[in-house]
């Protein structure tokens, strides 16, 4: 990765609900998977929903990627045909994935548009590693992001996966479930890796108040509420819900918009280019590109 020089202002996103509609593209992709499963076993959806969300509780992850495998129903299955359920199941949720999984609107414009005018900018992402590269690539936001710093995943050895797989040039760090945000150890590793030790003004924007945007305040950041995230899909947010490990008072906090007031609010990410050049002027943003240096991005 190439750091910015002296001085340039950083860029630290989430990810899901963000740059892209996490809960409208999951919901119908799971009901999908689902739906595939049904059809192929004669298991009623209802039953299928239940065990998949013992499964995403047990693991305390509800992107497991080894979700199927561990259905109760199919632990008296023969070996072949779990691999054949596996793999039409999953087959089912990458072909919903091609019709749901989408940027909201002006979303790659505008990274490009900052990172041009000399802006580092960070994805960080309480989602397992290997999902959210899955969806970087996809998306080929890696064209767009600098670095990712996300949750290393449940299963043993995602992290070490997730870097000899990552996109070329964008450089990776990962932290345990101890340290998901709120906690704000996921933003001072993002500065600490990959920004200029005297960076300049840091943007935090995300759609919890909660989990994105206090931790952003406790680092000094300027907060931006993307308030847009909230727009999904009754029928997909219950989905989610449905399948939620959570109780519903974390549920309640991770959602609370009254927690604290953001410094700015968004209803559309290109207004985030307004808020940058009043927070951080892009006067000098041709110096600070012409001054860009290869540097090591620091131990994983």
């Amino acid at each position: 990765m190439r750091r910015m020089p002296s001085h340039s202002p950083i860029l630290i996103t989430d990810l899901d609900n963000t740059l892209y509609d996490w809960i409208d593209y999951f919901g119908p992709c799971f009901r999908a998977m689902v739906e595939e499963l049904s059809s192929a076993t004669g298991v009623d959806p209802d039953e299928l929903h239940h065990q998949f969300q013992a499964v995403y509780s047990r693991h305390q992850a509800p992107e497991y990627r080894w979700a199927i495998r561990e259905l109760e129903f199919l632990r008296s299955r023969q070996p072949a045909e779990v691999d054949r359920l596996v793999w039409s199941g999953f087959s089912a949720f990458v072909r919903s994935r091609r019709e749901h999984l989408r940027l909201y609107p002006g979303v790659r414009d505008t990274l490009e548009t900052l990172r041009a005018r000399g802006f580092t900018v960070i994805g960080v992402s309480n989602a397992p590693i290997r999902e959210v590269l899955r969806r970087v690539r996809c998306l080929r936001l890696q064209e767009q992001l600098d670095a990712l710093v996300a949750w290393e995943g449940s299963h043993t050895g995602d992290r070490h996966l997730a870097h000899r797989t990552a996109p070329t040039g964008l450089a990776l760090r990962t932290f345990t479930d101890a340290k998901q945000k709120p906690s704000t150890r996921p933003y001072r590793e993002a500065l600490r890796y990959f920004a200029p030790e005297d960076h300049g003004k840091v943007i935090v924007i995300g759609d919890s108040v909660a989990n994105d945007l206090v931790p952003g305040r406790n680092i000094g950041a300027v907060t931006v509420w993307a308030r847009y995230g909230s727009g999904y899909a009754p029928e997909n947010y219950a989905t989610v819900r449905r399948l939620s490990f959570w109780k519903p008072e974390k549920l309640k906090d991770v959602y609370d918009s009254g927690v604290m007031e953001p410094d700015e609010v968004i209803d559309d990410f290109t207004q985030l280019l307004h808020i940058a050049e009043s927070h951080a002027p892009m006067s000098d943003a041709n110096t600070r590109r012409r001054q860009w240096e290869a540097v090591p991005a620091g131990p994983a």
